[in-house]
């Protein structure tokens, strides 16, 4: 396996802290030599090849510190009206970092350790055997963060050719707190690098968060992402998956509810174009009854981009009176862009409401025609119109502030879209 090529040189310049630490380097390893990434025979890869990773040799990210043209470049992605922690290749900068604003009750600290011993995949082996520093980010019982905690992860060749990252991060919300997080990932320019991530978040009971994951990397970049939210009792999560980057990107996102009244709100927006592939994978696991979730994921596909969702909800034996909505739409703008859907539902109780849908379509005739007839350019109309159709999930999230990012960040991702229609 290429991604493995230099890992005895990572391995002698990282050596694991302890046995706990090395035993689990080890059983990664194991892993990953007797799995090997996924292919297209793999159920839930079917529509996603890897072969990207296979036919290059990637790096393990070093500690080099970024030069001055870089700290410029990233800082010119940060909102001063967040609070914003920043890496570099994987690695804490305090400098671009606003770590005093956290606010009493918040803890951000780097930990020895992490929790996670199983693996679903190659990439989470990949991520412990590459595993090198954890940070870990709570929040205390009881605690309200009135500004949005933006985690940001910016990837540059500085540090050798073709590197790749293992960032992992660990959250936790205690009892009754409340936090709008945002995590961001961003690159050089036209830059390839290979950015694996796994983030893990523990939501408290009757706790509120909001986390949006931001993906707009280099256009040649590979992201591939695990997060898994757990939720407390009475507690409510809203989600927002927003893609827009990288030549090819996949996130797994897992919603456990093992504790009743809990409830998430599960989005997505995602914008592809040229060669660019986008896979979105998802469970949504009701384990007891008297939980909530709703999930809508929405693609828009230009030239000969592809989009994936493929969406699984398992309302489990003895969750009643558990309730469940999924949708995933996506607009193609092209004839040679391609939406692979799949949702999914697994019931294994009664006294539930459960239902899924798809659909795949292309701009309304019918608006476009009205806004030609007021002199409005089919290369403008269509951009407006595909805007408004992504939009509406960004302004479901409640905090302006991140309303106003994002709807810049689609903005930006709008500028050199190729609009093909017939």
């Amino acid at each position: 396996m290429n991604l493995l090529a230099h890992f005895d040189q990572f391995a002698a310049q990282n050596p694991a802290q302890d046995t706990k630490a090395k035993a689990l380097r080890e059983k990664a390893l194991e892993f990953l030599k007797s799995h090997g990434l996924p292919t297209r025979k793999d159920e839930e890869w079917k529509y996603t090849s890897l072969k990207v990773l296979n036919d290059e040799t990637f790096f393990p990210a070093t500690d080099e510190q970024a030069s001055h043209e870089t700290l410029t470049a990233v800082k010119a992605l940060l909102n001063p009206d967040f609070i914003n922690i920043v890496f570099y290749n994987g690695i804490l900068n305090q400098t671009l970092s606003s770590l005093e604003e956290l606010p009493a009750g918040v803890e951000f600290k780097e930990a020895p350790e992490i929790r996670t011993q199983d693996f679903k995949n190659a990439f989470d082996a990949l991520n412990a055997a590459y595993f090198h520093r954890n940070y870990v980010l709570n929040v205390a019982a009881g605690t309200s963060v009135d500004k949005v905690v933006n985690i940001v992860f910016y990837s540059s060749l500085e540090g050798g050719p073709a590197l790749m990252i293992h960032p992992r991060l660990t959250l936790t919300t205690g009892a009754r707190s409340s936090l709008k997080l945002l995590e961001s990932y961003y690159g050089q320019a036209e830059a390839r690098y290979f950015v694996n991530a796994h983030v893990e978040v523990d939501v408290g009971a009757s706790a509120k968060l909001v986390a949006v994951r931001l993906q707009n990397e280099s256009a040649r970049a590979v992201n591939v992402g695990r997060t898994t939210f757990t939720l407390g009792k009475a507690a409510q999560l809203h989600n927002l998956v927003f893609s827009t980057g990288a030549l090819l990107s996949r996130h797994d996102l897992e919603v456990a509810l093992p504790k009743a009244e809990a409830s998430a709100i599960v989005d997505g927006v995602y914008l592809a174009k040229g060669q660019q592939h986008v896979d979105n994978t998802t469970l949504i696991d009701h384990q007891v009854g008297g939980c909530t979730t709703s999930q809508h994921y929405k693609g828009i596909l230009a030239d000969r981009s592809r989009g994936v969702f493929n969406g699984k909800v398992i309302i489990r034996h003895g969750a009643l009176k558990a309730n469940s909505e999924q949708l995933n739409n996506n607009l193609l703008l092209s004839r040679e862009a391609e939406a692979d859907s799949q949702p999914q539902l697994e019931v294994y109780a009664d006294d539930v409401k459960a239902g899924h849908g798809s659909t795949v379509g292309q701009i309304n005739r019918e608006e476009l025609f009205y806004l030609e007839s007021r002199a409005i350019s089919p290369e403008v109309a269509v951009p407006m119109l595909s805007f408004g159709y992504a939009s509406e999930l960004i302004y479901k999230i409640e905090n302006e502030d991140l309303q106003n990012w994002l709807n810049k960040e689609l903005h930006g991702a709008f500028r050199g879209v190729q609009v093909a229609m017939e």
